[in-house]
């Protein structure tokens, strides 16, 4: 709430949590003004809104005064230009079990983590030929179906490209890598994937010493784990099938790079899928990776169309591009020395 008091004399601002009050020349005036709201409504199912309780102490009472302390400090932060929309705050909130230091700390590294690798993270667009003809290939792909536990899945093919044409079509890997952004955009955006976690699986299937020297060079190792751990994302897994001679020093590399929760989370699989099928829910994956009508979502063409269609819904469009061609971002220079931390932070469980 804004309470404006015009009474004679000078200019003075007098600002408390979600209270500002000015003095300004000759009579007085008192004026209201309803806090921020927006159009939030919470879409989750059931199950998650009751895993959002008993792991992150999340319920409709809460919530709302956490989005309030988060917003009204992120509006304070001269240095920091972000969205403060309730949708996008909730990211930032979930995965860090409503601690309001370290949402602060999530929200600072997603933005300086993005202004940092522009080549991937700005000027995106769904639309964008581009982008279309790297999702026909199937190098990236969310999968259609969560399993049992609400969790979202991501699968990505990293031998299914040919070379020649990450080289000489897209003239180099940023075109893949910044694709690989755009879906991990979407599932973000998406409330089951905040509170009930992501998983990926990596299938090194083809995937040579040559995929190695054009996609994961020592520079793209190094902006892919910055990317990945500044992602507000509670990653529940990272699988690796099929992992070929010319992967495991690029999986070591990147594990270097990783948090040490994150880094236990990873798994590598044999050669048979049977591993990975101990490890997740099978039905998730796409028929060409499991048994003889075994019941599943489609083929990897279908879910190949259904994630060209999906990321081309106005919403998800509007999103993506209104994240990455605005002025967000972060002016370190602007940062004071010693920031403050939170007074409350809220009762954070020992809960992954």
């Amino acid at each position: 709430m804004r309470t404006a008091i015009k009474i004679g004399g000078n200019i003075l601002q007098w600002h408390f949590p979600f209270i500002k009050i000015f003095f300004l020349p000759h009579d007085i005036t008192i004026k209201l003004q309803n806090s921020f709201t927006d159009d939030f409504i919470g879409t989750l199912d059931e199950q998650s809104i009751q895993r959002a309780k008993d792991e992150l102490n999340e319920d409709e009472k809460n919530r709302q005064g956490a989005v309030e302390t988060f917003r009204e400090w992120v509006i304070q932060q001269q240095w920091l230009k972000t969205p403060t929309d309730t949708r996008f705050l909730l990211r930032f909130l979930r995965p860090k079990k409503y601690s309001q230091l370290e949402s602060r700390k999530a929200i600072e590294q997603f933005w300086r983590s993005r202004s940092q690798i522009p080549e991937w993270c700005s000027n995106k667009d769904p639309r964008d030929p581009v982008i279309q003809d790297v999702l026909s290939k199937g190098f990236v792909m969310r999968l259609p179906k969560a399993d049992k536990d609400g969790r979202i899945y991501l699968l990505q093919r990293a031998g299914c490209m040919d070379v020649d044409y990450i080289k000489n079509k897209l003239g180099g890997p940023d075109a893949i890598f910044k694709t690989f952004s755009v879906i991990v955009d979407w599932i973000t955006m998406d409330p089951r994937a905040q509170v009930n976690g992501m998983v990926g699986i990596l299938d090194l299937t083809g995937y040579g010493i040559q995929h190695k020297l054009v996609l994961h060079t020592m520079e793209n190792i190094r902006k892919m784990s910055s990317m990945m751990q500044s992602n507000p994302m509670r990653v529940k897994g990272l699988h690796a099938y099929n992992l070929p001679p010319a992967f495991e020093a690029v999986l070591a590399l990147i594990k270097t790079f990783l948090k040490p929760k994150l880094r236990d989370r990873v798994r590598t699989h044999g050669r048979t899928l049977v591993s990975l099928y101990e490890d997740i829910d099978m039905s998730v994956l796409p028929k060409e990776y499991l048994p003889d009508d075994y019941p599943c979502w489609g083929t990897l063409e279908e879910i190949i169309e259904y994630n060209k269609q999906e990321i081309l819904k106005q919403p998800v469009v509007d999103h993506i591009m209104g994240l990455t061609q605005g002025d967000y971002g972060v002016d370190l220079k602007l940062k004071p020395s010693g920031e403050d931390v939170p007074s409350e932070s809220f009762r954070k469980l020992n809960v992954d």
